[in-house]
């Protein structure tokens, strides 16, 4: 089967929709204005996810081995503990 009669079977087979779109809001913890106390003296950024966790959730976290997916829950955990004032900052 040549290449083009292979793809007009699959596009019968599959219906894709023409037009996808995403609507993303991005959040930024660290610029939350209640999260800035929390940033290392002098820095020119807000404050490290790493200080967030220990000073404001209680816990320690990047112990040994960079995890995404203990950052990703840490971040979450953050943005819930701040969600009001996040929306309220951040959002349009």
């Amino acid at each position: 089967m040549d290449l083009p009669s292979h793809i007009a079977r699959l596009h019968g087979l599959f219906r894709l929709p023409t037009q996808v779109t995403f609507d993303i809001k991005i959040r930024d913890t660290q610029r939350c204005r209640k999260y800035l106390q929390f940033a290392n003296a002098g820095a020119h950024q807000g404050p490290s996810l790493k200080n967030l966790a220990l000073k404001v959730l209680g816990r320690p976290i990047k112990q040994s081995r960079v995890s995404s997916v203990e950052d990703a829950i840490a971040t979450m955990e953050l943005y819930r503990n701040a969600e009001a004032d996040i929306e309220q900052e951040q959002g349009k």
